[in-house]
């Protein structure tokens, strides 16, 4: 099976929510009661597209899964894969993507407000739990989640392209170089 992984178009929004709504309900229900399933459809459904970079897997020309990137800040809201294709490595590819998608961005870690369902996932990719959390949908229904984040890059001051990268190694050289001189 070949997986490609793209960027979604704005005539998928539909099919994506389709998507969402099947695998909530098939791969949540051992997390979350009917109640629960349909408020976080409801909710999502109204909401998934906006001011998201959304990235799809493609399998035969048939989405299998997304992703989906806040473009205002480094959260995910989003990784869900239809049922039939879990456990074949789709959903940590559309991580992949969006953990791209952030460097990009100069994002320095991520964070997802993550299922209770999700969360072995993200721990598998990754991602550490900082704490329990949860929100209450539009229907009044609490939903229980985690909160998880991943550091993208080790430190600031070991990117390659940080100016202050450069100052520093300016000045370690020029104080080496004074030393030297001085030495002399």
């Amino acid at each position: 099976m070949t997986i490609k992984i793209r960027l979604a178009t704005i005539e998928e929004l539909d099919a994506i929510v389709e998507l969402q709504t099947h695998s909530l309900v098939h791969l949540s229900a051992q997390d979350y009661n009917p109640e629960q399933i349909e408020a976080l459809v409801h909710d999502q459904a109204n909401w998934r597209g906006l001011r998201e970079a959304i990235f799809v897997a493609e399998s035969d020309g048939k989405l299998a899964g997304f992703s989906a990137l806040s473009i205002d800040y480094g959260q995910i809201t989003g990784v869900y894969v239809l049922p039939e294709f879990t456990r074949q490595g789709i959903g940590t590819q559309l991580l992949a993507a969006l953990e791209e998608a952030a460097l990009q961005k100069k994002y320095r870690h991520l964070w997802v407000i993550s299922s209770l369902t999700a969360i072995p996932f993200y721990k598998a990719n990754g991602y550490g739990e900082t704490r329990k959390t949860g929100f209450v949908t539009s229907t009044d229904i609490w939903i229980p989640c985690s909160r998880l984040e991943k550091r993208l890059s080790p430190s600031p001051l070991l990117e390659t392209h940080s100016p202050l990268v450069t100052v520093v190694v300016f000045l370690v050289l020029f104080v080496i170089s004074l030393m030297i001189v001085l030495i002399r």
